[in-house]
């Protein structure tokens, strides 16, 4: 017995001596090995969610590590401000790296309709100094669209009479003449100032482009053919809506109202009652009333 159990003690003895020999090599193994990961790189990617639509800004990206077996077609070198204008064209999420097939840069003429929300549509109107407020609309404004209509003069030689009527509200400015917005953007990431811009720039444009549902594409085609057409700017706050339409009258108390003379009376024409006769040899004869003179505008 005394010696059975020698031999145990002694077996106990060498897996413990083994174990402790083993989980010193594998220490000292592993201290002396540096561990390696996958090779990363810099990458753009977006820094909050951006939907369709939405203009890059200088918050819009930022940079990421991205490992560099992965980053094939993606944006991994240069200034980040040279896409500030440029518009999304597939939504991304946060976090998502950037391509260049998911944003339409500055100046490509596809911007337009990248900009365009979800079943709306883009029309385009001749301007001019006056009606398209002499420059100062930019991309993004919000305008009224009013129509300017003259009335010809009546046979009774009532004169012409002009009015003016509110066709469409707060229409958002998409570009004017060429330029959707994606230029000044563009110029102003660069350092460029806005206001020397402004001043050193071209003229009022000739044209203005807004975005309309398919109902006021058609609205605008129609005013167009019927009179003029001129742009008033909404401020940031909102305010009072216009009521009605407005005549020449209601600018100038000098204009004279027009009169509206009534259709002549026909002929009285005696008919016989079928009613009863109240006497014998008397009729009820019904006719038409006089004319009058109702005074307009």
């Amino acid at each position: 017995m005394p010696r059975t159990l020698l031999r145990f003690t002694a077996a106990l003895a060498i897996a413990l001596g083994a174990m402790l020999f083993t989980r010193h090599w594998l220490g000292t193994a592993l201290a002396g090995s540096t561990p390696t990961g996958p090779a990363m790189i810099q990458v753009l990617v977006a820094a909050q969610d951006l939907d369709v639509g939405a203009r890059i800004d200088a918050t819009a990206l930022r940079w990421a590590r991205w490992p560099t077996d992965a980053s094939g077609g993606l944006v991994v070198g240069g200034d980040s401000r040279r896409f500030n204008g440029a518009v999304v064209r597939i939504a991304m999420i946060a976090g998502e790296p950037i391509t260049m097939a998911r944003l339409v840069q500055p100046g490509d003429r596809s911007a337009m309709a990248a900009v365009l929300a979800p079943g709306a549509r883009a029309v385009t109107i001749a301007v001019t100094p006056a009606s398209g407020m002499a420059g100062f609309l930019a991309p993004g404004d919000r305008v009224d669209v009013i129509l300017t209509q003259t009335q010809p003069a009546l046979a009774d030689g009532s004169p012409e009479r002009h009015l003016s009527s509110t066709v469409l509200r707060a229409l958002r400015v998409l570009g004017t003449d060429q330029s959707s917005g994606a230029e000044p953007a563009l110029a102003a990431a660069e350092g460029a100032s806005k206001l020397g811009k402004f001043h050193d720039g071209p003229a009022a444009p000739a044209t203005v482009t807004l975005e309309v549902s398919p109902k006021g594409a058609e609205l605008i085609a129609v005013a167009e053919v019927l009179g003029k057409l001129s742009l008033s700017l909404r401020g940031l706050q909102g305010g009072a809506e216009p009521d009605g339409t407005t005549w020449d009258r209601d600018a100038s108390p000098i204009v004279p109202r027009r009169t509206v003379t009534a259709p002549a009376p026909q002929p009285v024409v005696a008919v016989a009652s079928p009613l009863p006769r109240a006497a014998p040899g008397m009729d009820v004869v019904r006719g038409v009333a006089a004319s009058t003179q109702v005074a307009g505008r």
